[in-house]
């Protein structure tokens, strides 16, 4: 009798447990695609950007988790976006600190060097040899080596870009009602800044882009200067102290041997400001972006080769009967050029990440067509609609291309419909490996370890002299005494340990 209750009771057991099962069963179709697959447990991968979150963000991203699931990957994407201002800070704080982001943008202008060599990223050679195909797939093999760090691909390179693109942006219609003819070269870029000034008070003649010192006139001066050939260094991605010149692998140093051509135009920007011809609160201004779409300004320096319709737009609505057309600066000749193909903006997974393996797979299913243009461009047929195989019309301004920073493959990408064909000419040219002459240091990065300390101390520096020299708002002379006097000694040994790491690297290639 005691043998028979005991089964009951395990028998009832067992039943109970069954019908648990049963009635979970619905719970459990929560992770099964639309085939009845198991997709496992949700997964959200955490992506860090600089700039504005995009009005219909959160649209489109229901339609690529719903579309993901359906592919098996049961992921939700949860962004988080950065001010510009507060974007080296807090980036570099949350690798730091170790928070668990997945995906973060870096670029060598920022911090990518310094926290590679550190080992806060992710080498991702392998990841994408297994989880990445699609992402190996939509780059040339010479992007990919030129962009590793220190032999490791601690960052996807986004487009394949090729050097500088900086140009001048101008108010066509204030150029047209002055009587003046279209602008080519930059001694009719100040005839105009003059006559803005002279007979259209009320509008800030130019304004560099912030408070970037490249971007300032002084800065595209030297860094569109064929000429002279100077190009910034691996240690100084946005400060000319210390400086390449032409296709050479020497590093030379101002606070050694100040170039003509660099006081030259340093000079010329100070001129121009006391002039009244640059923006008077350059230094504390909004986005020069800003200043333009609002009508305030007559020119600004630019980074791209194409007009941005949508700022036009935006212009238009301020200022009824307004054009912009560009200044070029860029010469699009074969060869004349140098390039190291390294990118300017790059997506990384951080070490601290939990989920490197669905982070790699996340973006190998972006790296298909149809999801690409979905997170690229938005809905179709409510943020774009295809113009032929490699453009699109943006159909609201909802949904604006923030591609560059985290999704930007050339094998997919496609250009804007207001593209001209000459626009397109240009960027067909620029984004072509072939047509530069390949730079010396190709495949080079720059091991900051040895003077991470001297590059802290001249960041701190650098930031209280040198934009104020190249934006033109001091006495440059009096002020790059005293930037030489507190900087020559650290920007010395950084120069010696560059020097040093580019002869072993030139003599290993040999």
């Amino acid at each position: 009798m005691k043998f028979k209750k005991w089964l009951l009771v395990m028998l009832s057991a067992v039943l109970i447990v069954l019908s648990a099962c049963s009635a979970g069963g619905n719970e459990g179709n929560q992770n099964l695609n639309e085939t009845g697959a198991d997709i496992g447990k949700e997964i959200t991968l955490k992506i860090m950007l600089p700039g504005d979150r995009p009005q219909d963000l959160d649209k489109v991203l229901a339609a690529a988790e719903e579309k993901m699931k359906a592919d098996g990957l049961n992921y939700k994407l949860n962004f988080v976006f950065i001010p510009w201002a507060d974007l080296a800070n807090k980036t570099q704080v949350t690798l730091t600190s170790g928070e668990a982001i997945d995906l973060i943008y870096d670029a060598p202008w920022l911090h990518i060097n310094q926290m590679t060599s550190e080992g806060y990223y992710t080498d991702l050679t392998d990841l994408l040899k297994e989880h990445g195909p699609n992402i190996l797939n939509a780059g040339s093999d010479l992007i990919f080596e030129a962009n590793k760090f220190n032999g490791q691909m601690t960052g996807i390179p986004l487009g394949s870009k090729n050097g500088h693109a900086n140009n001048i942006l101008i108010r066509k219609d204030i150029r047209e009602e002055l009587g003046l003819e279209k602008i080519t070269t930059h001694e009719q870029f100040l005839t105009f800044l003059r006559e803005v000034k002279a007979k259209k008070p009320e509008i800030i003649p130019y304004s560099s882009w912030g408070v970037s010192p490249d971007l300032s006139y002084a800065g595209i001066r030297i860094e569109n200067d064929y000429e002279s050939g100077i190009r910034v260094s691996p240690a100084f991605n946005r400060n000319f102290t210390l400086y390449l010149k032409g296709n050479d692998s020497t590093v030379h140093n101002l606070f050694d041997e100040m170039e003509p051509s660099v006081w030259e135009y340093i000079e010329l920007t100070r001129s121009m400001y006391q002039e009244g011809l640059i923006n008077p609160d350059i230094m504390s201004s909004p986005d020069s972006k800003v200043m333009m779409k609002s009508g305030e300004i007559a020119s600004m320096t630019y980074t791209d080769f194409s007009m941005q319709h949508n700022t036009l737009r935006e212009l238009q609505a301020n200022v009824p009967g307004a054009e912009l057309e560009i200044f070029e600066l860029y010469k699009f000749d074969k060869n004349v050029n140098t390039s190291d193909y390294k990118q300017n903006d790059y997506l990384t997974v951080p070490k601290a990440s939990k989920h490197q393996v669905e982070a790699v797979k996340f973006l190998n299913w972006a790296h298909e067509q149809d999801n690409y243009n979905l997170l690229s461009f938005g809905i179709e047929g409510e943020h774009w609609e295809a113009v032929g195989d490699n453009q699109y019309k943006p159909l609201k301004d909802t949904y604006p291309w923030f591609g560059w920073s985290w999704l930007w493959a050339p094998k997919y990408h496609k250009f804007s419909s207001e593209f001209s064909p000459e626009d397109l000419a240009k960027n067909e040219f620029y984004y072509t490996a072939e047509n530069f002459e390949k730079d010396v240091l190709t495949g080079f990065t720059f091991d900051t370890s040895p003077v991470a300390n001297e590059i802290a101390q001249f960041n701190s520096i650098e930031a209280k002299y040198y934009p104020l020299i190249m934006s033109g708002v001091v006495d440059p002379k009096e002020l790059w005494e005293k930037y030489k006097k507190d900087g020559e000694t650290v920007v010395k040994k950084i120069q010696v340990e560059l020097q040093s790491q580019i002869d072993k690297f030139l003599s290993e290639q040999k």
